[in-house]
């Protein structure tokens, strides 16, 4: 019973301490997690800057209004014509009084040729085009995009590179100055270092500024707020797709694909006017009075009338519409051409400098770093000068620009390759 009552007795303390120690494990968790979303919300990565730009309240009603300019060709084309109310009074004198004759008709325009169901399909082929031809220039804004993000992203990744560099000269100035003070080395090899040393600080304060216009430009493509202060990406881009898979992809690129249609629209319009002969006719339906000193009368009113193709046989617009869909043919295959060559040589351009780049990234780092600690063990003992370590430095700086500089061109013939070849464009 004592051990029972001493171990009540301590109950309420062990609940306060535990609580005591939750408490500061949220206290301590919390801000970690706050800290690790702010991060994560600051840095950009290539598809949200895609999805910002091509969502842009400007850019979305550009489309809408460039379709609904389409649509409303579709709509001219299935509206029936007015139909026309026609009223006539005659007038005569016949000697023993007046007589007045009314004349009320309706007429309508009826289409016995099956020209409006035509027009309606040609204007649909064009409202097509127009919806193809908004992806085009949904995929060039999305290239724009990412080309602008991933030229930001090369000059940050730039900037780490000249940073990288300027730390490693920080730290061995540290072991310069116990060397110079130890009188192992004279005053040159620190001065030399701090030569050096400004000339890179030039350097990156340059990159910097071109860094800055990099990502005001980039933002003025996305718009929004800006929440984000750096970018985070592969600057490397996987190996593309075979160059068969590509080729066989490019007749339903949009732009192909738009030109396609309006070439259909015209050789439906051709066909329209190839039924000149058929005339428009036009139908009235209406009633006839009489007001005579005779008497009185009424009667029913038909009438037609039929237009005779004798002068206008819709020879222009055949001409018209023949001629266009030459044009657009001519094009189209002038494009094609020029689209197939474009993939080959941009294919074996992204596939050449990715694998060269991956290669290279993986020799010079690895290179790069065993360079460097073996000049620093090297300088440190005394066996090589400060030259020797300071080319060490910029032999590692350039390794990695030049490796940046071959991920940053197979990344743009990688996105102009999409480009062309209609991939999405998110």
């Amino acid at each position: 019973m004592g051990k029972i009552r001493e171990i009540r007795d301590k109950k309420p303390i062990m609940n306060r301490l535990f609580f005591f120690l939750v408490t500061l494990i949220c206290l301590l968790t919390i801000p970690k997690q706050a800290v690790h979303a702010q991060q994560h919300a600051a840095l950009l990565t290539e598809d949200e800057a895609v999805r910002r730009g091509l969502n842009r309240p400007e850019a979305q009603q550009m489309l809408e209004a460039s379709r609904a300019k389409a649509e409303s060709a579709v709509i001219a084309a299935r509206t029936w014509p007015n139909p026309s109310f026609d009223y006539a009074r005659e007038t005569s004198d016949e000697g023993d009084g007046d007589t007045s004759e009314n004349f009320f008709s309706i007429s309508q325009q009826v289409d016995v040729s099956g020209r409006r169901g035509l027009e309606i399909e040609a204007a649909r082929q064009r409202l097509g085009a127009t919806t193809l031809e908004n992806s085009v220039w949904l995929l060039e804004r999305a290239s724009t995009i990412r080309r602008q993000f991933f030229q930001t992203l090369y000059l940050q990744r730039l900037q780490d590179a000249r940073s990288d560099w300027l730390a490693r000269m920080d730290a061995i100035e540290d072991v310069m100055r116990k060397r110079e003070s130890a009188g192992d080395i004279s005053g040159y090899d620190l001065r030399r270092l701090q030569r050096e040393r400004s000339f890179v600080q030039a350097e990156r304060q340059r990159i910097q500024a071109e860094y800055e216009r990099s990502r005001e430009e980039l933002h003025g493509l996305i718009g929004g707020d800006r929440s984000w202060s750096a970018l985070s990406g592969n600057l490397l881009p996987q190996k593309p797709p075979t160059m068969n898979t590509l080729l066989q992809q490019l007749p339903e690129a949009p732009g192909l694909a738009a030109m396609q249609r309006r070439q259909q629209a015209l050789a439906i319009e051709e066909s329209i006017s190839e039924r000149w002969w058929i005339p428009e006719i036009t139908l009235s339906l209406g009633a006839k009075t009489v007001d005579s000193p005779s008497g009185d009368g009424s009667g029913l009113l038909l009438g037609a009338s039929i237009p005779i193709p004798v002068f206008d046989r819709d020879a222009a617009e055949r001409q018209r519409a023949r001629a266009d869909g030459d044009l657009i043919r001519s094009r189209y295959r002038l494009a094609q051409a020029h689209n197939e060559g474009r993939i080959r040589g941009l294919w074996r351009q992204s596939s050449d400098l990715t694998k060269e780049a991956h290669s290279f990234e993986a020799q010079s780092d690895k290179m790069s770093g065993s360079l460097i600690a073996t000049a620093e063990a090297a300088y440190k003992a005394g066996e090589i000068g400060v030259l020797e370590i300071l080319d060490a430095y910029r032999s590692a700086f350039e390794d990695k620009a030049r490796a940046l500089s071959l991920m940053r061109e197979a990344r743009m013939a990688k996105i102009e390759l999409v480009s062309i070849t209609g991939g999405n464009t998110q």
